[in-house]
């Protein structure tokens, strides 16, 4: 009953006991088993031919053999001492017979066997095997919970849980991230149903975040999702997802001192679907040789009042060329653009799972709600922070030469954690992005104001970085800032380019990646590299 368990031992000979165990509850009594108990066989034989009041636990002298033993030429020596019981108390099987009449013998079996092994009903007229109903029965796949104490959240509890049934056929998956109250934490939960070609989802989630920027301007961020996914693998090289959801948003706006406040909330429906093509050789971390490529296309009709409405198309093409010895050579670019009057933004600088992250100064305008939870990023593009530009456009170019270093570096006299498969990589990124005005927003005289650093129109000129200064009175300039002015930098100019080197390893069963990249301005290479540190595969 129930699902199948597998137990794994590592290195069983280095378990070895030096010293002699002690015998279990099982082993004392059988000790003080005779031997027809241990082996009823053993009884019956001896029934069968000896006489009357026999002993069966001693040999029966005089009396009358098996038929398979007084048969000629099947004369067996007599032992002058019965041998099937060791000293060690193990059995000796040397001087049985084993005949073919015993487990004919329907009282035999119906004494020492039972019908177990032959359960009514359990095969059809043809000999074949009756179908049984195969009862769903659910156990988790595995549990994560934790609890966390933070100065900046407080206290909160981290819990995810998959459970399948034994053919896989069914999941379920819940996970939660408790802050408070359910009105200010993460959860999910979804049901999948794998027994078909076809794949379905269906899936609710709540997601919840409060920050308070350095002027005084707190946000609550909310929004809840309900929808269904199909993904259907046309073959073994290509894959059709198809999704719709529903999805609430909302944006809770406050000054902190002030009497102002301004929430804002829209309903719409996202309807998305993405073709993806892999055709790739697999290597030990990244792909090796191969291509592929993937076409999304997603969006917000206009059928929910004053909902959001925009349509947008993303495609990511990848070549990788083996260049033999592990060494290969990875090519890839990406684009989306995003029409209507509440388009989508993507953000460029940084890369996908940077830990020590950093963002540069400027603002996502947040009195649009499109703009809050709809803007993706356009990564990598190392050298430069989070949201260095961004647009409703981008298109974007990396590069990158992977070659092998070290197979292992395992701890010895420097106490080190151990690195498997250590490569390296030099890479050049370079991106653009455009369409919509950079601006400065700040707080003056009891309401928002702003000024355009970057406007939408694409230029085509390679980011420079800028000091700008910002005054008590709202003034904003480059140049010597004023005593007592505020002072950030910002990129002129719509095209980014970085380069550097890095690393890639598996770090404690992670794939770990480090990269140093520098800026590239107008003027040539910037002077302050930026570090990064981060978890992913390939680019």
């Amino acid at each position: 009953e129930g699902s199948l368990d597998i137990f794994l031992i590592r290195s069983p000979f280095l378990r070895m006991k030096e010293s002699e165990l002690k015998p279990n509850e099982w082993a004392l009594r059988r000790q003080k088993e005779s031997e027809t108990r241990r082996v009823p066989a053993t009884l019956y034989v001896r029934q069968m031919f000896g006489p009357p009041g026999t002993d069966a636990g001693t040999p029966v002298p005089g009396a009358a053999e098996p038929p398979e033993l007084a048969a000629p030429g099947n004369e067996v020596q007599q032992a002058e001492q019965d041998t099937t019981i060791s000293d060690d108390s193990t059995i000796d099987f040397r001087n049985y017979v084993f005949s073919p009449d015993v487990e004919q013998d329907t009282a035999f079996i119906d004494k020492y066997l039972g019908r177990r092994f032959s359960p009514e009903g359990n095969k059809t007229e043809d000999g074949r095997y009756q179908p049984k109903s195969y009862r769903l029965r659910f156990t988790s796949d595995y549990t994560y919970a934790a609890g966390t104490f933070s100065t900046y959240y407080g206290t909160y509890g981290l819990l995810q849980v998959v459970f399948s049934d034994l053919l896989g056929d069914h999941q379920i998956i819940f996970g939660s991230n408790l802050v408070f109250d359910l009105r200010n934490s993460d959860y999910f939960i979804a049901y999948g149903y794998l027994k078909k070609r076809l794949n379905w989802q269906i899936n609710y989630s709540h997601s919840s975040s409060s920050f308070q920027t350095y002027s005084g301007q707190l946000y609550r961020f909310r929004s809840m999702a309900g929808g269904i996914s199909a993904q259907y693998p046309i073959d073994k090289f290509r894959r059709l997802d198809l999704g719709l959801s529903a999805i609430s948003i909302a944006q809770d706006y406050s000054i902190a001192g002030f009497s102002f406040a301004d929430n804002q909330s829209s309903t719409f429906f996202y309807p998305q679907t993405i073709y993806t093509v892999d055709k790739t050789l697999a290597g030990y971390i990244t792909p090796i040789g191969g291509h592929r490529y993937a076409l999304s296309l997603a969006g917000s009709p206009p059928v929910i009042g004053e909902n959001l409405e925009f349509v947008s198309l993303m495609g990511d093409y990848r070549k990788y060329f083996n260049m033999g010895y592990g060494y290969s050579f990875a090519l890839r670019g990406s684009g989306a653009i995003s029409y209507g009057r509440d388009s989508q933004s993507y953000f460029m600088g940084g890369m996908l799972g940077w830990i020590n992250q950093r963002w540069s100064g400027n603002s996502i305008p947040f009195n649009k709600l499109a703009e809050t939870f709809l803007t993706l990023p356009a990564l990598p593009l190392r050298g430069h922070e989070y949201n260095a530009i961004y647009g409703d456009m981008f298109s974007l170019l990396n590069t990158e030469f992977r070659f092998p270093l070290f197979a292992a570096i395992l701890p010895g006299p420097i106490p080190i954690l151990p690195l498997y498969n250590l490569t390296g990589v030099a890479f050049i990124d370079a991106g653009m992005a455009w369409g919509k005005d950079i601006p400065l927003e700040y707080f003056l005289g009891g309401e928002i104001r702003s000024t355009t650093l970057n406007t939408k129109k694409l230029d085509f000129k390679v980011g420079k970085e800028v000091q700008y200064y910002l005054t008590a009175d709202g003034e904003v300039g480059t140049g010597t800032p004023p005593a007592g002015a505020d002072t950030f930098d910002a990129i002129d100019g719509d095209i980014l380019i970085g380069s550097g080197f890095g690393l890639r390893t598996i770090l404690l069963g992670l794939p770990f990646r480090y990269d140093v990249g520098w800026p590239y301005y107008r003027d040539g290479f910037g002077t302050n590299p930026i570090h990064y540190f981060s978890i992913g595969i390939d680019f």
